[in-house]
């Protein structure tokens, strides 16, 4: 586990190896740190519950072929050329 911090603020960002680790990590930190799956590349997100929740966040497309993995009311346009 790794522990990126900034001294400055409660808030923290973490990297572990896999999702099992996250349950070493304090939630005694800010609300808003961050935990990164190094295996997944999925992030983790301290709430105001002091859970560590999957963070969900949006797919911004900026041009290129769609997947059939991406439903079109995920995708913010930007208001570029298509």
């Amino acid at each position: 586990m790794f522990n990126i911090l900034n001294k400055k603020s409660d808030i923290k960002k973490y990297i572990v190896k896999t999702e099992k680790d996250i349950i070493s990590i304090p939630t005694t930190v800010g609300i808003g740190s961050e935990i990164s799956i190094l295996t997944t590349g999925e992030k983790y997100v301290l709430n105001s519950q002091r859970q560590w929740v999957k963070d969900e966040e949006e797919v911004i497309y900026e041009g290129g072929d769609l997947s059939d993995d991406i439903a079109l009311e995920e995708i913010d346009y930007d208001g570029g050329l298509l």
